[in-house]
Parts: structure tokens; C-alpha cells; sequence
């Protein structure tokens, strides 16, 4: 591994220790806070739940604070140094599998077909299409549509040989 990439990694790592670090903090400071309150007429079981419950939720609210705040000092310095920069990975080949999800609910059917025609067309021209795996979440209450999805779903499938590629 290159210096540059072992920089990288270091930055990185350090940004998630600094991160869970200070939601931790934030999060174990308001539960202490919370613990003094509920102490001053002794601690019942039910309170003890509470408080943890309160340290995971408060948890999760730090954790989305300081990802904001992390966003607002990467805007305000203007380039992510540890981002990924497009023009070092353009043209390599892919290494994962991706899955394109379509989820639908009791839409026409045709203008859904429509949408996943252009969407494999697209796809049709990149290198690494077979790459990619689209996969229909179908919701729908209605039988008929329902049926319809279907047909129009194997029909696709068998227009473009892609069995394997394309789920529903």
C-alpha cells in the first residue's frame, strides 16, 4: 500500500474515532445529567430502563448532530480531503455486484416498463453492465396490476435475455 493510501486510511480512522467519539461523550454527558435528576429520590428499576433507553436515543440524536455539524466543516473548508476523487476511479473495473431497486405500488404498469426500459438501455451501454442487478419490489394491493407487473416483468426478461439480471 502506497503512503498516499495509508494516509487516506489514517484519515479516515481518525475521523470515525473522532466522530463515535464525540457522540459517545455527548451521549454519556446528557445521561449523567438525566442519572443526577432521577437519583435524588433513589433509582427504581423502571428509571434505570428509562435512563437506558434515554443514553441509546440521546445516542442516536448525537450521532446525527455531529454528522451535521462534520458535513458543515467539510462545506465550509470546501473540498473533502478524505472523499473519493471521480477521476481516480473512472475506468476502473467494478469489483461488487449493484443492485438498482424500482419499488412500486398499484402505478400503471406501463409507465413502469417505460421506466425500467430506459433505465437497462442505459445500462446496456457501460462496459461493466452485467455488473448490475434490477431488481422490481412490487407492493402492489391491486390483483390486476398486480398481474399485469408480471407479465410485462417476463416478457422484458425474455426481450433482453436477462434472466438472472432481472428480479420482481
Amino acid at each position: 500500500m502506497d503512503t498516499v493510501a495509508l494516509r487516506l486510511l489514517w484519515r479516515v480512522g481518525l475521523r470515525r474515532v473522532l466522530f463515535f467519539g464525540l457522540t459517545l461523550i455527548t451521549a454519556l454527558s446528557a445521561s449523567a445529567l438525566l442519572l443526577d435528576v432521577l437519583k435524588a429520590n433513589g433509582l427504581s428499576a423502571v428509571e434505570l430502563v428509562g435512563l437506558l433507553l434515554f443514553f441509546t436515543l440521546f445516542a442516536w440524536i448525537a450521532a446525527s448532530a455531529w454528522t451535521a455539524v462534520a458535513g458543515f466543516l467539510v462545506r465550509l473548508a470546501g473540498r473533502d480531503p478524505a472523499g473519493i476523487d471521480p477521476g481516480k476511479v473512472a475506468g476502473r473495473p467494478l469489483r461488487t455486484r449493484t443492485a438498482i431497486v424500482m419499488p412500486i405500488y398499484n402505478e400503471d404498469p406501463q409507465r413502469v416498463a417505460a421506466g425500467l426500459e430506459a433505465v437497462w438501455c442505459s445500462l446496456a451501454q457501460e462496459p461493466e453492465c452485467v455488473k448490475f442487478d434490477l431488481f422490481i419490489l412490487s407492493d402492489t394491493a391491486d390483483a390486476e396490476i398486480a398481474a399485469q407487473e408480471e407479465v410485462l416483468w417476463r416478457r422484458f426478461v425474455a426481450r433482453h435475455h436477462a434472466v438472472g439480471q432481472v428480479f420482481y
